[in-house]
């Protein structure tokens, strides 16, 4: 992706202009300041580490909400020793909610993700990674290029380097407006489906479609039960059934969040305000399901456990009856006994892994077709001074 419109609107710019030029355009285009984020020099400590925020605000009450931006890769020693602090800081309620925004397609080195990743588990009401769209963040880039200052023109060389940018920042907002004007569309098209689907499920149905997918789910736990026990599984009718429900759920989920978006928006909240609501009904949703998504991710690990035995099963068969061919190929060639026993021994049996390394069956192996090369020689030499006799 970094050959894209947003990687190629970045090109020319050292690290400190991308986060400053991303950081004010996410202004605009969130609205943070308008929701009360302010930008702060505040230092925050855990033990020895110490770090800032981009952006932070302070409610009537005392919680502080804080919000991060990665404009591109997110990984070594600083990025992961944030996310670190941040944990320690939600723990520790000197940190109410913390924000980190990341741009979609962009690197996340392994423990960084593992650091993402254990948050939104264990503090998902207090901690959310909003991975911003590549077109989104193309046009955040373009809002906050235009609020770049244009350089001094006496400087020898700038000139060029005016030109240059101020052609930028006319294409970024002839960008923006493109993209604003489609993103009005998009909206007001998302919430047509949405007022469609939210108004053809009422409240009623929606529960009982629930309620349904529970009974339903209880019912193929039954199914599942067999394997627990050692016996044979209706795998085929488990498969369909899983398919089925994962469906039903996929759709429950679409039909809650489109009437959750709807009421927001009737609301008149705020883009930061509305998103954070929409997350806090969503998390509602999943809370009151667990159990049914814990049964369907159980029915899922059955099926995949009963797939890869199948997949080992079919390995061994084939091994088997590569085994057999081989042997009964040695025997129409002539291969002495003793040679095919050795040589089976340092084959793999059916359902082993090949050996990389040298054993002390190949080691035998090769004795033997020693052995038997000797063997025939010997035999050839006796026969030779029998005919000379």
């Amino acid at each position: 992706m970094p050959g894209d419109g947003y990687g190629s609107d970045r090109k020319g710019f050292d690290s400190n202009q991308r986060g400053r030029i991303f950081e004010n355009g996410s202004d605009r285009f969130f609205r943070d300041r308008e929701n009360g984020y302010t930008h702060q020099s505040r230092t925050y400590r855990d033990g020895k580490d110490s770090i800032k925020f981009d952006k932070v605000r302070k409610d009537d009450l005392g919680r502080t909400s804080t919000i991060e931006e990665k404009s591109g890769r997110i990984g070594g020693d600083k990025d992961e020793t944030q996310l670190k602090v941040v944990r320690a800081l939600i723990e520790k309620g000197e940190v109410q909610h913390h924000l980190l925004r990341s741009v979609e397609g962009e690197a996340i080195s392994p423990r960084a993700k593992e650091l993402i990743d254990g948050l939104v588990r264990d503090h998902g009401d207090k901690f959310t990674h909003q991975v911003i769209s590549r077109e989104d963040a193309r046009e955040i880039w373009a809002r906050g290029l235009e609020r770049e200052p244009t350089p001094q023109l006496e400087l020898p060389g700038v000139g060029e380097q005016a030109r240059l940018q101020s052609e930028r920042q006319r294409e970024a907002r002839e960008l923006a407006k493109e993209r604003q004007e489609r993103s009005r569309i998009a909206e007001r098209e998302q919430r047509a489906r949405d007022r469609e689907l939210a108004r053809s499920v009422g409240p009623r149905e929606l529960n009982e479609k629930r309620e349904q997918l529970r009974e339903h789910v209880a019912e193929a736990r039954k199914i599942a039960e067999p394997r627990e026990k050692g016996q044979a599984l209706e795998i085929e009718k488990l498969r369909e059934s899983h398919t089925r429900f994962t469906k039903d759920l996929a759709d429950i989920r679409e039909i809650e969040r489109a009437k959750a978006r709807q009421m927001v928006h009737d609301a008149g909240l705020g883009r930061e305000h509305a998103q954070e609501t929409e997350r806090l009904i969503e998390q509602n949703h999943e809370d009151k399901r667990r159990d049914v998504t814990h049964e369907l991710g159980k029915i899922g690990s059955t099926l995949a456990r009963e797939e890869k035995e199948r997949t080992e099963r079919e390995a061994i068969d084939k091994q088997r009856e590569q085994a057999r061919e081989m042997r009964e190929r040695a025997v129409r060639e002539g291969v002495p006994r003793e040679v095919m026993r050795v040589y089976e021994l340092g084959r793999p049996q059916p359902g082993e892994e090949a050996r990389p390394t040298r054993t002390h069956a190949d080691a035998e192996r090769e004795r033997a077709i020693h052995q038997q090369r000797e063997r025939e020689r010997t035999e050839r030499e006796r026969e030779g001074r029998h005919r000379g006799g």
